[in-house]
């Protein structure tokens, strides 16, 4: 769900990764549990990019080009 949610909307911080990810989710787990345990793994397999962005992190796809992202995604 996770990476469906990323493939969607491009570039997300965590809050707002999880905010859709709970939308989207019939069953949702917590956000502790989240960044603790599903975002990395993600990381470890190589399947998103963590950068650090105002205090929090900012999650994208590997190898997706996020150059013509709009200013208010970034």
């Amino acid at each position: 769900m996770l990476y469906e949610v990323l493939e969607e909307e491009g570039e997300l911080i965590q809050k707002e990764l999880y905010a859709h990810y709970r939308e989207t989710h019939d069953d949702p787990v917590t956000l502790r549990y989240l960044r603790e345990n599903h975002l990395p793994k993600l990381e470890h397999y190589n399947l998103v990019e963590v950068e650090p962005h105002r205090g929090s992190k900012r999650y994208s796809l590997v190898g997706v080009d996020h150059s013509e992202s709009t200013p208010e995604q970034l």
